[in-house]
């Protein structure tokens, strides 16, 4: 399996949302978000095999176990994060998961 360290899956993600983790994980780890509809996570995350997936809070309440199941079949992170979440949060949680790679 390889994975992309400089890569995270970000599903189904409000516009604010979207800039936060974008900065994050340039923050984090340098690398790009690839962003993705809740249609095509599952094919996108297989595809580009991120260290992590950024689900938002209200997305995982309604999928919650194929989420889990996901990340635990790709070996990558699975980070939940409500909209209004802060950059600094959300860049020490990607770290972290970046980190895990090492």
């Amino acid at each position: 399996m390889t994975i992309l360290a400089n890569a995270v899956v970000l599903v189904a993600a409000s516009p604010g949302l979207s800039i936060t983790v974008k900065h994050a994980v340039l923050e984090a780890s340098g690398g790009t978000v690839i962003a993705c509809d809740l249609a095509s996570v599952t094919t996108v995350a297989a595809e580009s095999r991120p260290y992590a997936i950024v689900v938002p809070r209200d997305v995982y309440e309604f999928g919650g176990s194929e989420f889990d199941a996901l990340a635990r079949d790709l070996d990558t992170g699975l980070v939940i994060v409500p909209d209004g979440v802060r950059l600094a949060l959300v860049s020490a949680m990607l770290s972290e998961e970046a980190m895990r790679l090492g």
